[in-house]
């Protein structure tokens, strides 16, 4: 089996490339990068395609990736690694950011060329784009610009998906707080960012599981979803949605089985607590939202809490 990385050197595409050398039924893995992959130092079956502009996609490169199952896009950046020119409007927004260059339109440029590519696939093929929890189709004004520009790009890429008329098959993960201190393997090759040293983390994997995400876990379940491992169908259960092409970090946790979800049983009927995290880029602070639903769906609690309610 033959699968593509994009992102390899960042911290998700690290737990994604490590999840696909271990796994024995991938053959080939092609790494698109601007730079050379350590990693993949002295893995036989790794072939790094070194590439520079990634709007434009020409045959040589395309070659390297023909017949390939699936795509992993882990190329990402921060929005405040980057300059931003933001205009907000009442019904729109309009993007001139470089942000938004790494995030939408090199997304859409690499898929679209892995559709030309899929159309001539027997069996089709799986692109698998890695977003973040805050990604949202339906934006505010107040919106942060990840979470409206990482949306818009999952609609277009779901819109793509629909055109190829399910010749390439598009999934969406949400992780929420990458966490790679359980997979020590990965450590030597990560950019130095003290973001993986914050205590926030640290609360999250004990408190907050359900806005945790370990790496092993989560590079195999893109892997998986890369590979085929779903028979290429919508993903159902809980924290799936449209349609099951878009995996929030709850619906990652529990199709890996990781736990995350408290119950409580009142009388006949079960309660359940998630606790997640909201972003409030004008105060810069964190607020922590505790929603309990009650079995069947109805939210009888939705409010900003602390970690003890």
């Amino acid at each position: 089996m033959h699968l593509v990385l994009f992102g390899a050197t960042g911290l998700v595409g690290s737990s994604a490339l490590q999840a696909m050398i271990r796994r024995p039924d991938v053959t080939k893995v092609t790494c698109i990068s601007r730079k050379p992959v350590p990693m993949a130092d002295g893995h036989s079956k790794v072939e790094i395609a070194i590439h520079d502009d990634f709007m434009t996609y020409d045959e040589p490169l395309l070659s390297k990736i023909k017949g390939a199952t699936g795509v992993v896009w882990a190329l990402g950046t921060s929005q405040n690694s980057v300059s931003k020119d933001i205009s907000y409007g009442v019904s729109n927004v309009k993007h001139y950011s470089v942000y938004v260059k790494i995030t939408r339109d090199y997304t859409l440029a690499a898929a679209q060329a892995f559709a030309k590519q899929a159309a001539a696939e027997p069996a089709g093929s799986n692109f698998v784009f890695v977003s973040g929890e805050g990604a949202t189709h339906s934006p505010g004004m107040l919106t942060p610009i990840f979470g409206r520009c990482k949306g818009e790009t999952e609609l277009k890429l779901l819109d793509l998906a629909q055109a190829s008329q399910s010749r390439m098959r598009t999934y969406v993960v949400r992780p929420g707080g990458v966490d790679p201190s359980q997979q020590p393997e990965i450590l030597p090759f990560l950019p130095k960012m003290e973001v993986y040293k914050t205590p926030l983390l640290a609360v999250m994997r004990i408190v907050m599981k359900g806005m945790h995400s370990p790496t092993k876990p989560l590079g195999e379940f893109l892997v998986a979803l890369a590979a085929g491992d779903k028979g290429g169908a919508a993903l159902q259960g809980e924290g799936v949605e449209n349609d099951g092409w878009v995996v929030t970090n709850r619906g990652f946790r529990a199709q890996m089985g990781l736990a995350g979800t408290r119950q409580r049983r009142l009388g006949k009927t079960v309660f359940r607590k998630a606790i997640s995290l909201q972003y409030n880029v004008s105060s810069d602070q964190i607020i922590v939202n505790c929603q309990i639903a009650a079995e069947g769906g109805a939210v009888v609690k939705d409010k900003p809490c602390d970690l003890q309610s």
